[in-house]
């Protein structure tokens, strides 16, 4: 997944918002590929903090300093946008203050009162992951089993289910670990600060 970091000012971003079509309009220095998944980390001048929207690049257009992408985000990213708009039109938000989270892809097996399910995890961070789920989701406070990797060299992990969305066809939820999780965990979490996009 292509990864890319803008800055702007409040009225360039809310400008940008399409309403009709819920698109951003955003600069970009070099062109990505139609339909290409990007994630782009969006800060205002004045803001400390940021948000990563993700989404699917619709249209490119060439401009006097680069590029202009228009971007489709995702389901999951539509309260990043909300929170990037509000904050654009001068409204005190509280931007979440966490550990860094990185967008990665990796399969991974659940299990909770039954059997072991394949899921994927899209996001990892030092206490734990998001997960885009399989089955019906468990009630947040469930402890689950987790599995990296397949054979001798998977790692067992145990978790908390401190969060879960239905996103159209997509559920989702965030798995807490109970612990540290090890130096496997560490090795999965640098490889993703190593390759992939901030969350």
């Amino acid at each position: 997944m292509l990864s890319i970091s803008v800055l702007l000012d409040p009225s360039e971003l809310l400008s940008g918002l399409r309403q009709a079509g819920g698109c951003l309009v955003l600069p970009a220095q070099s062109a990505p590929r139609l339909r290409e998944k990007v994630a782009v980390r969006v800060r205002l001048h004045g803001q400390q903090a940021g948000a990563t929207v993700v989404g699917t690049v619709v249209s490119v257009h060439r401009h006097a300093a680069g590029f202009r992408l228009e971007l489709a985000p995702d389901a999951a990213s539509s309260g990043a946008v909300r929170l990037l708009a509000a904050t654009a039109r001068g409204e005190v938000q509280r931007f979440p203050e966490r550990s860094p989270r990185y967008l990665v892809k990796l399969p991974i097996v659940v299990a909770w009162n039954g059997p072991a399910l394949y899921m994927t995890m899209y996001s990892i961070s030092e206490a734990g992951c998001g997960v885009r789920w399989s089955g019906s989701l468990p009630e947040v406070g469930q402890l689950v089993q987790l599995r990296l990797g397949v054979g001798l060299r998977a790692t067992g992990l145990e978790g908390v289910l401190c969060w879960k969305a239905s996103v159209a066809a997509s559920p989702t939820a965030g798995v807490r670990l109970v612990g540290s999780g090890g130096a496997d965990w560490a090795r999965v979490l640098a490889e993703a600060a190593r390759t992939g996009p901030v969350a």
